[in-house]
């Protein structure tokens, strides 16, 4: 495994565990099989890329609750939205200062991506329910 998968790894584990106060069990390469609420961060600097996460529906909403410290079926459609895009951000921020720590990049604004099923399979998910991975991740390095 590549150094920057290992950081990517890394990186989500310890800001599910700190920002949501769960654990995130790596499952490899897969698709999530529910519907899903994802996000994007464009970046560059030394490399330029996209980082992306998807979240299923049922947990996008749970870990809204848990940082907004309310109960899910409290939560607004536009704080789940808002929410999935800060994860997005930081764990890109995360990842790449961990792979590459003296580099410096930028990051635009992130992005909604298609809310939905998605047949896309992600390079890296994570389970943070007991069960199949409700969690994708991935880093596309270049244009």
């Amino acid at each position: 495994m590549s150094s920057l998968s290992n950081a990517l790894i890394a990186a989500v584990g310890q800001i599910v565990e700190s920002m949501y106060f769960r654990q995130a069990v790596y499952s490899g390469p897969s698709t999530l099989d529910a519907s899903v609420i994802s996000a994007s961060v464009s970046f560059s600097g030394p490399l330029t890329g996209k980082f992306r996460v998807a979240l299923t529906s049922r947990l996008a909403r749970e870990l809204t609750a848990d940082f907004l410290v309310a109960e899910p079926s409290e939560i607004l459609p536009s704080e789940v939205i808002s929410t999935t895009r800060e994860l997005a951000n930081i764990a890109c921020g995360t990842v790449l200062s961990a792979w590459l720590p003296s580099a410096a990049f930028d990051f635009e604004t992130p992005q909604d991506l298609e809310t939905g099923h998605t047949p896309d399979c992600f390079a890296h998910t994570f389970a943070l329910s007991c069960g199949d991975p409700d969690m994708g991740v991935d880093i596309r390095i270049g244009s």
